[in-house]
């Protein structure tokens, strides 16, 4: 129904607004002109118009807003006014939408390896694909952990069709790397992908073959893996995955031959100073010094870390725990960014003298023969017979000057003797 709710209007002309959007024309355009005159109209008027329409296949479902035009002339002039329709579609269109394609997972492996393993492309279903996927991460030795500095390694990524009827093809994967100071693409490798198709609950694998650089920075680094594919109604479909591929610097500590300053003694701290030059290009992380084989530290020892290109030179107090000539070994333990430990020993040649007090004790028990079970040693009857010896020398020179002394009082008796004989005379 068309309404006049202002002046008399003469040549009134209405007709809707063809548009390609079905939203809001959601009807099959099957004339060229649907404008239809109404002449004039006073105020108050009403005019029905009636358009059989037809609505198209591929309008959707909801309220659609419909646009139709009216012209008209007032007072010989000119005019022109906008009327809107709602309609409501029913059962509408329901838009078909692409498989679901994912990544499923990814490892890292060597070049060489990858060379020497089966590749399986074949397609497989949901469980044989878990199944597949547990066998892996248990049998594949050869899968990295991590991709180390200056190095090429073969990703190894998984795309897995979650679609329970539908068949993805035509998928093309797109590895963007996020920082180029760490991940490159190898060179004269591709960045791209391509799989033919992929069953419904399948899995493919794809390869890209990337290099660390010598200088790349220690964690992990982003990368981005973009997929396009579609299905068999050629309905277009994308999916993004982030992944993160781990980078490590080769740890490089080099430990000098350790210093001895003084003569070492059993028993007894002497001082040692051992240097430390980080040749990686990553901080040496935690570095502490143990002692062991005949040695041992005097107070434990903790160095902290050493940067790239530096050194440490750590001081110790080492007790040797026994004499001779024997090897110590001195144990440096470190780590690394990601908290890996590492360890490197050191050999300490040693010349330990033996404590002063128990040189002569020693120089005796070495000199001495191996006696039978239960007999006297040969030193102690030497001993012995050397105590009696000296018993006997001193017995007998006590017994000399006691005798002497009885001598020099007689001959002073008889001499005070004769002097009193003289003196009555």
């Amino acid at each position: 129904p068309i309404n006049n709710k202002g002046n008399s209007l003469t040549n009134v002309t209405v007709a809707p607004v063809v548009t390609g959007d079905l939203e809001t024309f959601p009807f099959v355009a099957s004339d060229i002109n649907y404008g239809r005159e109404l002449g004039s109209m006073e105020n108050g008027d009403e005019q029905t118009v009636d358009w059989p329409m037809t609505i198209s296949p591929y309008a959707t479902t909801g309220n659609k807003v419909v646009t139709i035009r009216a012209t008209y002339e007032e007072n010989g002039v000119y005019g022109e006014c906008t009327l809107e329709a709602y309609i409501y579609v029913v059962n509408g269109y329901v838009e078909e939408s692409a498989p679901s394609l994912m990544v499923a997972g990814y490892r890292l492996y060597l070049p060489g390896s990858m060379e020497a393993a089966a590749e399986d492309t074949d397609k497989r279903s949901d469980t044989d694909a878990d199944e597949d996927t547990e066998d892996n991460a248990v049998k594949d030795e050869d899968a990295l952990e991590y991709i180390e500095a200056g190095t090429d390694a073969v990703l190894r990524v998984t795309l897995k069709n979650n679609a329970t009827y539908d068949t993805i093809y035509k998928t093309v994967a797109v590895l963007s790397l996020a920082d180029s100071s760490a991940l490159v693409l190898s060179q004269g490798c591709s960045d791209s992908a391509y799989v033919r198709s992929i069953a419904p609950g399948a899995t493919a694998e794809i390869e890209y073959h990337i290099t660390a650089r010598a200088s790349a920075p220690v964690g992990p680094s982003a990368a981005v893996i973009s997929l396009s594919y579609e299905n068999q109604n050629v309905v277009k479909g994308e999916a993004k995955a982030n992944i993160q591929i781990p980078v490590r610097q080769l740890m490089n500590l080099q430990l000098d031959t350790p210093v001895v300053y003084g003569t070492p003694t059993q028993g007894d701290p002497m001082a040692i100073s051992l240097n430390m030059a980080n040749l990686g290009r990553s901080r040496v992380y935690n570095v502490s010094i143990a002692a062991m084989n005949g040695i041992s530290l005097e107070n434990p020892y903790y160095g902290g870390d050493i940067l790239a290109a530096g050194s440490l030179n750590a001081d110790l107090q080492i007790i040797p725990n026994k004499s001779g000539t024997y090897t110590g070994t001195l144990v440096v333990q470190y780590e690394d960014a990601e908290g890996e430990q590492y360890m490197k020993n050191v050999s300490l040649e040693l010349t330990v003298d033996q404590p002063a007090d128990e040189e002569m004790l020693s120089a005796m028990a070495q000199a001495q023969p191996v006696e039978k079970s239960g007999g006297i040693a040969w030193w102690v009857i030497v001993l012995i017979l050397l105590l009696i010896v000296i018993a006997g020398l001193t017995g007998w020179l006590l017994y000399n000057r006691r005798k002497r002394q009885q001598d020099e009082d007689g001959i002073q008796d008889t001499a005070q003797h004769e002097s009193e004989s003289r003196w009555r005379l």
